[in-house]
């Protein structure tokens, strides 16, 4: 159950694949995420963006989350910290 201090963003690439961005009140993270994967194996990427002693108060009109032109790596920035996710070929593909 999603608290008032949760966000959940995202955002759609190429094909089934997402970028997702969470923040749970401590930690946010980035997910590289294919839509209509088996349970439990949806997530194929990830990487820590910031926790609360970096990032004390974050909102989610603070957050972008994007991807680049070609679609190759999803991105987020939220302020001064940014992180990408690149595609590998066997995601990709």
């Amino acid at each position: 159950m999603q608290s008032d201090t949760d966000i959940f963003l995202s955002s759609p690439g190429h094909g089934d694949l997402s970028a997702v961005f969470e923040d749970d009140g401590e930690t946010g993270y980035l997910y590289l995420y294919r839509q209509g994967a088996p349970s439990g194996q949806g997530i194929l990427n990830a990487v820590h963006v910031y926790d609360r002693a970096q990032c004390p108060t974050v909102r989610s009109t603070d957050i972008q989350l994007g991807w680049n032109l070609g679609l190759t790596a999803c991105w987020v920035r939220v302020g001064d910290v940014h992180r990408e996710l690149p595609l590998s070929a066997s995601i990709a593909g």
